[in-house]
């Protein structure tokens, strides 16, 4: 599906996914999803709660611009940021680039709350862009850019972030950091880790 060149590409006017998505499925059924320029928002799903995400793949595409800097959440090709319980699996990025000021994957920008699972996910020749925000830049990563509570003191939430067989081969990951608080990687950019109420885990991934 080349949004890119049919005759809807005028129709995204780049709020699509601006809203949160909460207990759905999305099957894209195998599909590739080209060409689409979302500027103002977050991530194909902006965020994400309580829901279930497979079996596609999104290509040449760009979310975010290096003009914009509101994404403050977490910004991601495919999932900006989430909470509750998600599963991602079979899912595919492909020569994507990515523009936020802080907290921004080539995946997914940031699991601040609840359990996500990704599974048999991959980035290829993404381009992850750090955007200057005075005090915030920073945390970039190649797959995903923040793990973690926000505040030390939320003893409500916990994060539990798993990723099996999920790989980031080529691209680049070029993050603005304005002071060494601010951290990057090639596969994850910033892991908080206050308590054990943080839990990553990685089975089989790799980065090329």
């Amino acid at each position: 599906i080349n949004v890119s060149e049919s005759s809807i590409a005028g129709k995204f006017s780049g709020e699509i996914g601006a809203e949160p998505f909460e207990n759905f499925e999305f099957d894209g059924n195998g599909k590739t999803i080209s060409g689409l320029d979302l500027p103002l928002v977050a991530g194909l799903f902006s965020r994400v709660k309580d829901s279930r995400i497979y079996n596609f793949t999104l290509a040449s595409s760009t979310v975010g611009s290096a003009d914009n800097v509101s994404n403050l959440l977490g910004t991601g090709a495919v999932v900006g940021s989430t909470s509750g319980t998600l599963e991602v699996s079979n899912v595919t990025i492909s020569a994507c680039n990515v523009y936020a000021p802080c907290k921004i994957g080539g995946f997914v920008g940031a699991v601040t709350d609840g359990s996500a699972t990704f599974t048999s996910c991959k980035v290829n020749d993404a381009n992850v862009n750090g955007v200057y925000l005075k005090g915030v830049s920073g945390w970039c990563g190649g797959f995903v850019g923040f793990i973690g509570r926000t505040r030390e003191n939320d003893t409500s939430s916990s994060v539990d972030a798993s990723f099996a067989d999920c790989d980031v081969d080529g691209g680049t990951v070029r993050p603005y950091m304005e002071s060494d608080l601010r951290t990057c990687g090639q596969f994850l950019g910033m892991l908080i880790g206050f308590d054990p109420n943080e839990k990553v885990t990685m089975t089989g991934c790799d980065v090329e």
